[in-house]
């Protein structure tokens, strides 16, 4: 609802209307001096991707076999399962293979687990122009040799079973059939015959279109592609028009104070201590909310323990939040806690269903959808100054203390953040140092702020979503962006609302309370300012008219998204000014 749709002789003098231009107007002055983090609503990356069907039923046709036999689900696979087939290579000299028929059309890494029986070698292939293939001896665990264009790698996985993957690069486009043949040495030629009557185990095939191999997915009757949306960098006074990740509906400017992520390698590089149970950190395994291929899988150990993960760091003792980007795997929790050890001061995170666990005294948490699966988990405490610990977990259940895993199944992360705030800000990527992200700064003065602003009277409308839990101005029209001297402002504190306005230092009306804030959902708010005629409205709830109040004058400039004193820290969708006191009903219709 617009105040002009109603009232259709009450127009705004200035309209910024953020979310749906997704620009800024050219009289704003914006300024960042660093990159930040945002969404923009329509890019997106390929994540998952199996564009083979049946990647654990070899007995099925589509794998079109040749002079051998398979049993399903008759051995045990590496993620614990019953689920893994015996192969059994014929007698008689033959070429013994399992092979897809599919179209790529550009690079491809195809894989395998695989497990020697009574045979050792296999060979990945591709079918398509020139002899692209990769040996591989199970029994030694090492690769033998290739030929073509292709590139191989071997990872043991635990009990004999190793992940044999091929990258392949120079596709023709054509339908090519890609697999895996059943060879008499780690130096057997390209698609050659075998005398081989051994025995191999297999599970969990894998065809994607790139040139990396990323985590597995199973199929059945169907491929697999799921994408995700990609975390953008605004660059260096870039304004940066966020979005929902998930809905792709446009949030408008995203106004944010200064802030330094005390982490380093937030993505888990290097400098993480492996804590109780001694939990496997297996770095790059899985695409992340950046669309690159840097998501580490956290996965719980054979030992006992509360499979962490944890940093030294020094806070001061103010309230602090922890942030993660987290995803389920075969494990469906993730723990956020504040002290290397047990578990005492966090809280959990159901990345199954994207709901909140178990939260301990004294700690806040949210769970917020990225796309894919994938959750920004933060959790919020007071810490003492000193030394802390910013600490991960996986675990199998909520509120899990510890807990005994089985070296396969865990949960993938990324993006690891420790703020000296009471809430998160966007993204601040670390290496080797902390990283500080500087404040959003967008203001209006000059001629450009006089040509549509009227001293003696007027109202302010502004529409909304910050996260802050303490002050914070939507926008604030001043003579030096000083809230306690020339200005008027709107505003919330935490969950609370505040619109005021100052004259020379001295505070004339201030509609503290007059409605509620969400931290969670958009919000409306305006003052509406005149001498001895004043009101504010907020989300449709209208205050009491103040009748004793003192215009301002001298003001000069608008501060959109607050002053370094009172951020936003958030994501603003409009703001207007009408240059009349409009009426308290009008008032209550525009933030209605």
């Amino acid at each position: 609802m617009t105040i002009s749709a109603n009232f259709s002789n009450v127009r705004p003098s200035l309209l910024l209307d953020f979310a749906n231009e997704q620009a800024l107007d050219p009289r704003i002055t914006f300024t960042r001096s660093t990159t930040g983090a945002y969404y923009n609503g329509y890019s997106s990356a390929v994540a998952e991707q199996n564009l083979f069907t049946y990647s654990q039923q070899f007995t099925n046709a589509v794998w079109s076999p040749s002079s051998v036999t398979t049993v399903d689900n008759s051995v045990v696979a590496p993620d614990g399962t019953t689920t893994a087939a015996l192969v059994t290579c014929s007698a008689g000299t033959a070429t013994k293979y399992l092979r897809q028929l599919v179209t790529l059309s550009a690079n491809g890494a195809l894989s395998f687990y695989a497990k020697a029986g009574t045979g050792s070698y296999i060979q990945i292939i591709d079918t398509s122009n020139g002899a692209r293939f990769c040996n591989f001896d199970l029994s030694l665990g090492v690769l033998g040799t290739a030929g073509g264009q292709a590139t191989g790698t071997i990872t043991s996985v635990g009990s004999g079973w190793y992940r044999c993957s091929v990258v392949f690069s120079a596709f023709n486009g054509s339908a090519t059939a890609y697999g895996i043949y059943f060879v008499d040495s780690a130096s057997a030629t390209y698609a050659t015959t075998a005398t081989t009557t051994g025995t191999f185990n297999l599970w969990g095939a894998q065809l994607e279109q790139r040139s990396t191999v990323t985590a597995y997915t199973a199929t059945t009757t169907t491929a697999i592609t799921n994408y995700i949306p990609v975390l953008q960098t605004g660059a260096i006074n870039q304004a940066r028009f966020d979005h929902d990740p998930v809905l792709g509906t446009s949030l408008g400017l995203l106004i944010e104070q200064q802030s330094t992520n005390l982490l380093l390698q937030s993505q888990f590089a290097s400098g993480w201590t492996i804590g109780g149970g001694t939990p496997t950190l297996s770095l790059n395994t899985d695409i992340a909310p950046d669309g690159t291929l840097t998501a580490s899988k956290l996965i719980g150990s054979s030992s006992s323990g509360n499979q962490s993960i944890y940093q030294a760091v020094t806070t001061t003792a103010v309230a602090n939040t922890q942030s993660v980007y987290a995803k389920a795997g075969e494990q469906p929790y993730l723990a956020i806690s504040f002290g290397a050890g047990a578990s005492t001061d966090g809280a959990y995170f159901n990345l199954s269903t994207g709901a909140l666990g178990t939260l301990k005294s004294g700690t806040t948490a949210t769970i917020t959808s990225v796309g894919n699966g994938w959750y920004r988990c933060t959790a919020t405490r007071t810490l003492s100054a000193g030394t802390n610990y910013a600490q991960f977990e996986v675990h199998s259940a909520d509120n899990q203390g510890a807990w005994t895993g089985n070296g396969y199944s865990g949960i993938y992360i990324f993006g690891a953040s420790l703020e000296a705030l009471p809430f998160p800000t966007s993204y601040i990527p670390t290496v080797a140092s902390q990283v500080t992200r500087s404040a959003d700064s967008a203001i209006m003065t000059g001629t450009n702020f006089s040509s549509w602003y009227n001293q003696a009277e007027g109202t302010i409308y502004g529409e909304g979503t910050s996260i802050s839990t303490t002050i914070s101005t939507l926008a604030n029209t001043g003579v030096d962006g000083v809230l306690s001297q020339n200005s008027i402002s709107i505003g919330h504190t935490g969950t609370g609302t505040n619109s005021n306005f100052y004259n020379s230092g001295v505070l004339q009306a201030n509609f503290a309370g007059t409605g509620s804030w969400s931290l969670t959902a958009t919000n409306k708010m305006s003052i509406a300012v005149k001498n001895n005629d004043s009101c504010s409205a907020v989300n449709g709830t209208i205050g009491t008219t103040d009748t004793v109040c003192v215009v301002p004058f001298g003001i000069n400039a608008i501060y959109i998204g607050g002053v370094v004193s009172q951020p936003f820290n958030g994501a603003i969708k409009k703001i207007a000014y009408y240059p009349i006191r409009v009426s308290n009903a009008q008032l209550q219709a525009l933030t209605g």
